[in-house]
């Protein structure tokens, strides 16, 4: 009787383990499990080109705008330099054309005076047919002229847009050689090296809000209505103790799924069930992208 009694107490004590320390195992039906994931942007070269620097690794944390990496736009500049001696150029031209037009003007005035004065003149007898009818052939040769000029001033600045454009899309070019990073985060995946030839729309860096991460659970349809926008839900995480953390509901899918395979629920995998998204604030950066985790889902009041 005596060993018996020694006994007692680790009998006892393995009976409050088994009730009390896995209580957390007794899910509700507002209850589902996965891994915590973070909002990801995967930063894309704009230009193509040879990258000439990356300024940041794996793990470095860079803040919205700063300049992450650049890409050789020696061609590009070499481009520009090329159109903008043609735009020089067009201005040159333009500039003689104006002074031409200036001429023309003059003479044009001249010529219509002098047939204003010779039509007056043949009105009183004082001119001959002929006078008054090469005096309106001048005329109208100015106006000719002048329209000649005027084409050709047009067809110069009709040049001259398209060149400005074209320089517009360069330096546009140029300036998105400068990797900007499009939102603050931590540098997850760094696809490229310099050096590396890299085109438009080619990822150069991944990048994670790891201030606020995010799990997907799976609920059955019939316990939807308990759920709801911005509704509270506790989670544990088992890489950082028994402690809850508190997250929040941001999204609930509009279709019904089959429940993926790698996600652990209650319900047959074979049945439809709906994601859920739900938000957990990670202020001190303890939480990591990976880890498994669990949701339980507060109802809505």
């Amino acid at each position: 009787m005596k060993q018996i009694g020694s006994w007692i107490p680790i009998i006892l004590l393995t009976a409050w383990i088994l009730v009390f320390g896995c209580g957390k195992t007794r899910h509700s039906d507002l209850w589902g499990s996965g891994i915590l994931e973070a909002t990801e942007v995967v930063v894309s070269s704009q230009s193509n080109g040879p990258i000439l620097e990356i300024r940041c690794d794996e793990g470095d944390f860079v803040r919205k705008g700063d300049v992450i990496a650049l890409i050789d736009t020696s061609d590009l500049v070499l481009q520009r330099a090329g159109l903008m001696a043609q735009r020089e150029e067009i201005d040159a031209k333009a500039k003689g054309i104006r002074l031409t037009a200036a001429r023309a003007q003059q003479e044009l005035d001249l010529a219509r005076l002098t047939a204003d004065r010779t039509e007056a003149l043949f009105d009183q007898g004082s001119a001959t047919q002929q006078v008054r009818d090469e005096a309106a052939t001048k005329k109208a040769a100015a106006e000719l002229s002048l329209e000649e000029i005027r084409n050709g001033m047009n067809e110069l600045e009709a040049r001259r847009r398209n060149l400005d454009n074209a320089l517009d899309q360069l330096q546009k070019k140029i300036e998105d050689s400068i990797i900007l990073a499009p939102s603050s985060g931590a540098v997850i995946i760094r696809s490229r090296e310099p050096g590396e030839l890299v085109r438009y729309g080619e990822a150069i860096l991944t990048l994670a809000d790891l201030d606020t991460m995010w799990i997907k659970v799976y609920l059955k349809e019939e316990v939807l209505n308990q759920v709801g926008l911005h509704a509270r839900a506790n989670i544990r995480v088992d890489a950082i103790g028994d402690s809850a953390l508190v997250g929040a509901v941001t999204w609930i899918a509009s279709e019904a799924e089959f429940t993926p395979k790698n996600v652990e629920t209650r319900e047959s995998r074979t049945g439809l069930v709906y994601a859920v998204k739900i938000e957990v604030p990670n202020p001190n950066g303890v939480l990591k992208i990976g880890m498994p985790a669990e949701a339980e889902v507060l109802e809505s009041p």
